[in-house]
């Protein structure tokens, strides 16, 4: 596995970005002109649709649990059975466009992300205009389907996105499943809400939508707030680091590697998350050692190790009190976990074999690997061979 990642000669290197763009924005023209035309829509059901979109799509929540969520895609689903498939694919694109100018005018990102984010969703709610004007369903079952194939583009697309920016290959586990339950489980039934509102009195969508606003700034506090809990003990663990000149960059260098092993080996996008997390915070708890044993350089003695061995315990509890962490998966296992070896003799409760969680085993890996890679106070930098042997 090593050696794979070492040498990646197991790893798809991506289309150029004008490439993937140019694929991109094919699909999404020959996906927008096969929306069914719409019937008669007034100018004013345009612009009361698409005033209102214009100004959610600027909205983008990182949920901690299911990662990106556009308000606006429930709006885009309401106006399905209000305004028609074309009239609506209209409308998301003219939002598109106020959001990625928004983008280019405060330089948010790269012109290449903002250009991929505003196809990907033109290409989605296309898709899901196709689906809803296909369908000879009831109006609820009509954009539930509606929902699913925005849900499966956007996920889809989006992880497509990821795995070209990290230069791996794509795989299907790379989709994020929480983010599809999301889009069906609240963003489908608001949509529905939305339609249901304007077909029994236009002016309701009004006062709905001020609810709406209120709601998305609580929970971009609330999500603000618990990345800043996670950036503080993050911040902690590089001043761990700091201490010992020798593991300037260690935890970082630790989750790269892991992250990339967990890609060649097709893991979970929830798990590849997890496993990252965990080797970013590993030595979380040699907060708690002193620097007279953290910087030692000849052998410990038999307490001195023990100070060094509680370290994994200590980092795993201060991660487990975190909640945003531990929604995220169980971050703390792996780092508890992350010392211990196949052949039992580890720490701190010798387990063996696949006793040992998967993630643990590759955070112990990519930390042993980096480990022999860069300078130690104790002994020379080791080769690539010198380490693989």
């Amino acid at each position: 596995m090593l050696i794979a990642v070492e040498n990646r000669t197991t790893v798809a290197m991506p289309a150029p970005s004008a490439v993937r763009l140019g694929l991109l924005a094919a699909a999404t023209i020959a996906a927008v002109s096969v929306v069914p035309s719409t019937g008669h829509v007034s100018l004013f059901e345009l612009l009361f649709l698409g005033a209102p979109a214009s100004i959610m799509a600027l909205w983008t929540l990182q949920v901690p649990v299911a990662g990106a969520i556009r308000v606006v895609d429930a709006l885009y689903l309401g106006a399905l059975p209000i305004a028609g498939p074309g009239a609506t694919v209209t409308v998301v694109a003219a939002a598109e466009l106020v959001a990625a100018a928004r983008d280019l005018t405060a330089r948010r990102a790269r012109v290449t992300d903002i250009a991929w984010s505003a196809l990907q969703n033109l290409l989605a709610a296309a898709l899901a205009a196709i689906v809803f004007g296909a369908t000879h369903l009831p109006v609820t079952a009509a954009v539930l389907a509606a929902a699913l194939a925005m849900a499966v583009a956007q996920a889809t697309l989006g992880a497509a996105h990821r795995a070209a920016n990290e230069n791996v290959q794509f795989y299907l586990a790379m989709i994020p499943r929480r983010q599809l339950a999301t889009y069906i489980s609240v963003l489908a039934p608001l949509g529905l809400l939305l339609s249901t509102l304007y077909a029994a009195a236009p002016v309701a969508l009004v006062f709905l939508l001020l609810p709406v606003a209120l709601m998305y700034r609580s929970l971009e506090n609330y999500t603000q707030v618990l990345g800043e809990a996670r950036s503080t003990i993050e911040d902690m663990a590089l001043a761990v680091e700091r201490r010992d000149p020798c593991m300037a960059g260690h935890s970082a260098r630790v989750a790269a590697l892991a992250r990339q092993i967990a890609r060649q080996m097709r893991m979970a996008e929830e798990d590849v998350d997890t496993l990252t997390t965990a080797a970013r915070l590993h030595d979380l708890g040699k907060i708690a050692v002193p620097d007279s044993v953290l910087q030692k350089a000849g052998l410990l003695n038999d307490e001195e190790f023990e100070e060094i061995e509680a370290h994994a315990t200590v980092g795993a509890d201060v991660v487990a009190r975190c909640s945003l962490v531990q929604r995220q998966g169980d971050a703390a296992s792996l780092i508890r976990q992350h010392h211990e070896r196949f052949d039992g003799r580890g720490y701190p409760f010798g387990l063996k074999g696949e006793e040992i969680k998967l993630g643990a085993r590759i955070l112990a890996l990519a930390e042993a690997w980096d480990s022999l890679t860069t300078p130690r106070a104790w002994r020379v930098v080791l080769t690539s061979r010198q380490s693989l042997q």
